[in-house]
């Protein structure tokens, strides 16, 4: 196992990626992007990715080769015959079909701040309610609206009445 953390582009760390891979071995990567926030988080995180000893399931996050040859860390929302669908926890977009070739390892464990955990292959509660409360469907947000009490929403709606920050 590779202790510390790849960091780069990927057309400089393709081939030691997959040197590694084809040998059995793992290694730490240094998580890019925000796409996976909060799960993965940008260059504090970093994963440890395994070659793919078994068959793909929902909620796994794979180290998938795109065909524009970039590296992509998202997780797996839906499998339909040989192919994949991914999603970022942070993206309201999926992708996909993507086929199984295009796996080059998964992630099993992430590093942070010096303490290594398992990756949960469930959803954080924190990006179930961001998604629901940010797609803007009338559903989620009357949904939303009817679990604040009254009470409540009447008293936020005085206080930007009497705020000296509203619009005139």
């Amino acid at each position: 196992m590779k202790n510390t953390a790849s960091y780069g582009s990927p057309e400089v760390l393709l081939p030691e990626m997959i040197e590694y891979l084809s040998r059995g071995e793992g290694f730490w990567l240094v998580v890019t992007g925000t796409s996976m926030c909060p799960t993965l988080l940008h260059e504090k995180d970093s994963v440890f990715i395994e070659p793919l000893t078994r068959e793909l399931r929902l909620g796994d996050i794979p180290l998938v080769l795109s065909y524009d040859r970039h590296c992509i860390l998202h997780r797996v929302i839906q499998i339909d015959e040989g192919a994949f669908f991914m999603q970022g926890d942070a993206l309201v977009n999926r992708e996909g079909p993507v086929p199984d070739s295009c796996i080059l390892g998964v992630a099993t464990l992430r590093r942070r701040r010096g303490k290594i955990n398992g990756l949960s292959r469930k959803r954080s509660i924190y990006v179930v309610v961001s998604r629901l409360w940010t797609q803007g469907k009338a559903w989620g947000i009357r949904a939303a609206r009817q679990c604040i009490p009254l009470s409540l929403r009447k008293h936020t709606n005085n206080h930007i009445k009497n705020s000296k920050y509203r619009r005139k």
